[in-house]
C-alpha cells in the first residue's frame, strides 16, 4: 500500500512538472509589416515603435508603427539595416558596407553619418565591414561590431579625431553581439570566446571562456552577465570571481538572450520553445513558444520583452509570466 501510494505520487510529480514545463509563454503579436524580414525593434513611446531590417528582395528598411492608428511609415535605406540604438538627442541605425545612419525627428528623416566616398578614404577594404550592432552616447556613436567574413570581425570605437569616424580594433574572431555597460565598458560575443574592453583606448581581453560560438549577451540586473552560444549553452558571469559559469545546457541552438533590471531572462534559438530564468540566469525552464526559431532581435524595453521576426511580426511577452 505504501509503495503504491508513493508511486502515484511520483506519477502526480512527473506530471505536474512536465505540465510546467510545457506551459505556453504569453505574448502578443503588436504588429505585422508585410514583406519586412524585422533586424530590430526599438520602442520610442507607448505609441511609437522603431523597426528596421530589409525585404525579400535585399532591400533596406527603416520603419515607425503607429500603435493607436496602426499606420505604418516606411524609408527605403541603400543598405541593409540591422540595428537600432537611442541617445539623448539622436536616434541610430547601422547596416551593410559601414552604413551609418542619424535621425534626429523620432525617425521621419534618416542621414547619413558617413557617405561611401568618405569612409572609404579611411577604411580599406579590410576594415570595412557590415556593422551589425552600434551604441552611440550623445551626437557621437562610440561602439561598433562589424563583419563581412564570420572569422574576422572588427570592434569600432569613438576615435578622439571627429574627422576620423571610428578606430578599428581587430578581434581576431567572428562576432555576433555587443554588451555596453556604463557607456565605457564592453563585451563583445563572438566565435570562440567573449571579449571585454574598458574605455576607448585599452586593448580587448579575451575572458576565461571560449571553444563556444557565443551568440548573444546581456546584463540582468545590475552586476550580472548573462551570455549564449549557437551549441545551447548559457553562461553567466556575476562579477565577483571574474568567472564564467555554464548554468545550463539546451538541446537547441540559441540565438538572442535578454535580461531586465529584475533578474528575469528570456532566450530564444532555432525551436519550438524559448528559455526562462528569474534568478538572473542560475536556472532555466522551458516555455512553449512555437514560433521562436524565426525570432531576428531580442530586446528589454518599457517592462516588455520585445521580439522582431523574419516573417515581419513585431512581438511583445509578458515579463510578469517569467518571474512566477
Amino acid at each position: 500500500m505504501i509503495f503504491r501510494i508513493a508511486v502515484l505520487c511520483c506519477a502526480f510529480f512527473c506530471v505536474t512538472s512536465c505540465k510546467k514545463d510545457a506551459i505556453d509563454l504569453k505574448y502578443s503579436t503588436v504588429a505585422f509589416i508585410e514583406g519586412v524580414c524585422i533586424n530590430d525593434v526599438l520602442v520610442l513611446s507607448d505609441t511609437i515603435i522603431l523597426f528596421c531590417g530589409k525585404t525579400s528582395l535585399e532591400q533596406g528598411r527603416i520603419g515607425t508603427f503607429q500603435r493607436v492608428t496602426k499606420k505604418v511609415e516606411l524609408s527605403k535605406t541603400d543598405q541593409i539595416m540591422h540595428d537600432l540604438s537611442g541617445s539623448a538627442d539622436a536616434l541610430w541605425a547601422c547596416g551593410n558596407n559601414m552604413c551609418v545612419l542619424k535621425s534626429v525627428d523620432t525617425g521621419r528623416v534618416w542621414n547619413p553619418v558617413w557617405d561611401a566616398v568618405y569612409t572609404s578614404e579611411f577604411y580599406d577594404e579590410e576594415n570595412k565591414t557590415d556593422i551589425h550592432k552600434i551604441h552611440a552616447v550623445g551626437s557621437y556613436p562610440v561602439f561598433a561590431i562589424g563583419y563581412k567574413n564570420m572569422l574576422d570581425g572588427k570592434l569600432y570605437v569613438q576615435n578622439e579625431n571627429p574627422v576620423n569616424p571610428f578606430k578599428t580594433k581587430p578581434l581576431n574572431m567572428g562576432v555576433n553581439d555587443m554588451l555596453v555597460v556604463d557607456s565605457t565598458e564592453i563585451y563583445v560575443a563572438g566565435y570562440g570566446s567573449i571579449v571585454h574592453v574598458t574605455g576607448l583606448d585599452s586593448n580587448p581581453l579575451i575572458c576565461s571562456v571560449g571553444n563556444e560560438n557565443f551568440t548573444g549577451i546581456t546584463q540582468v540586473g545590475t552586476k550580472s552577465l548573462v551570455a549564449c552560444t549557437q551549441a545551447g549553452a548559457l553562461y553567466m558571469y556575476n562579477g565577483i570571481d571574474s568567472v564564467w559559469k555554464k548554468t545550463y545546457q539546451s538541446s537547441m541552438s540559441l540565438t538572442h538572450v535578454v535580461g531586465d533590471t529584475y533578474g528575469n531572462l528570456l532566450a530564444v534559438g532555432n525551436g519550438r520553445h524559448v528559455l526562462v530564468s528569474n534568478n538572473y540566469g542560475e536556472s532555466w525552464r522551458k516555455v512553449r513558444y512555437p514560433n521562436s526559431k524565426h525570432i531576428r532581435s531580442l530586446s528589454f524595453d518599457s517592462g516588455y520583452f520585445w521580439a522582431g521576426t523574419e516573417n515581419g511580426e513585431i512581438v511583445r511577452f509578458d515579463a510578469v509570466q517569467i518571474e512566477k
